[in-house]
């Protein structure tokens, strides 16, 4: 259904198959493609063979996964990858439909206050990716609870990219593979990496080393995962060390809890929902 709904939306419904291959790539997406034309046909489609179930539904049972760990997280630029400039009354307007009556009883406009809409953009982008964290921190919580004989282990990717607009695009919307994968090279089709990012990507692909072989992503060679209680809900801060962006994720006591190193490349805020 999906499918036919964005096949009748680009104007070719009654093609047949062979005349739909004939297409060339650049009909379905070129440069003058709106980014919501995507939300049309290019969705997760339940095709009842390898989905059968929307995902939310299936991850919301209790024991869905019971025994299965998860390693998942989010980046702080999740967003930032088509940057464009808001109006800062647009931004209040969206917020006040999101926040409700939390908009005024935590007075939205002082704390979120800034100087022109360049800096609201900037806030609104940083509000936004620390949604997604603790949103995966709180997800990780809920799916603890559902499944009691699984650790889920929740990362929040904030390192920027080099390159490209860094301090606009941040850590955007999958520049974390290059370090889960560890595939940056020294070739000028890349990047202009810097030790830290080679020693971040070291131990991100380790992490995920670890996870696949034992379902457990902190062993040798990595920061070690902190001893947290259970009720903590913490995420690996995989960046330079900025302990400003740790604190606005976790509450002060538990970063002291975590040892952190401010010099260190990496946090050693790792838990699980154990």
């Amino acid at each position: 259904e999906t499918g036919k709904k964005y096949l009748d939306f680009m104007g070719v419904g009654d093609y047949t198959l062979e005349e739909l291959r004939e297409l060339p790539a650049t009909f379905f997406c070129n440069e003058e493609t709106d980014v919501n034309d995507y939300e049309v046909g290019w969705g997760s489609c339940l095709d009842g063979y390898v989905l059968t179930m929307d995902p939310v539904d299936f991850y919301t049972q209790p024991n869905a996964i019971n025994g299965k760990n998860l390693l998942f997280g989010s980046c702080s630029g999740e967003g930032n990858a088509s940057f464009t400039i808001q109006e800062t009354e647009a931004i209040f307007e969206a917020a006040k439909e999101t926040y409700g009556e939390l908009y005024d009883k935590y007075d939205f406009e002082y704390i979120y206050r800034t100087t022109d809409d360049i800096a609201a953009t900037m806030e609104d982008l940083r509000l936004d990716s620390q949604l997604n964290a603790i949103a995966g921190m709180l997800n990780g919580a809920y799916l603890k609870a559902l499944n009691p004989d699984s650790d889920f282990y929740c990362f929040f990717f904030s390192h920027w990219t080099p390159g490209r607009e860094a301090e606009l695009r941040w850590a955007w919307h999958s520049a974390d593979l290059w370090y889960w994968f560890d595939s940056m090279r020294d070739v000028p089709e890349q990047r202009d990496w810097t030790e830290l990012d080679y020693q971040i990507g070291d131990w991100c692909s380790t992490y995920w080393a670890n996870f696949t072989r034992t379902a457990i992503p902190c062993r040798s060679g990595t920061p070690p995962r902190s001893k947290l209680p259970a009720s903590t809900i913490l995420a690996m801060n995989l960046s330079c060390a900025t302990a400003s962006m740790r604190a606005r994720i976790s509450s002060r006591a538990a970063m002291a809890s975590c040892s952190i190193t401010p010099s260190s490349p990496t946090a050693t805020m790792a838990c699980s929902m154990t």
